[in-house]
């Protein structure tokens, strides 16, 4: 079980990691008005613009999110085998 435990530490770790860099990343791309723009009805690409920059602006709270998410999802996938 210690090493469940450290597999799932070393995940959320690469996964906070890139929660905060793919942000940074990505907006070097973006035109001005995509940064600019209004979330109402926007295209699917929009949309993840809108979300890259969304982590951009709350850096902690995203990363806790994420952290929190992946490590359920890896112990509920180490304890419930829905395909074994």
């Amino acid at each position: 079980m210690k090493s469940g435990f450290n597999c799932v530490i070393n995940v959320c770790i690469f996964a906070v990691l890139i929660n905060l860099v793919l942000p940074f990343v990505a907006k070097q791309f973006f035109t001005e008005e995509e940064l600019n723009s209004n979330k109402e009805a926007l295209p699917v690409r929009d949309l993840i613009i809108h979300m890259l920059l969304h982590r951009l602006n709350h850096p902690f709270i995203s990363s806790v999110a994420v952290a929190f998410f992946v490590a359920l999802s890896i112990t509920l996938g180490y304890n419930f085998k829905i395909l074994d």
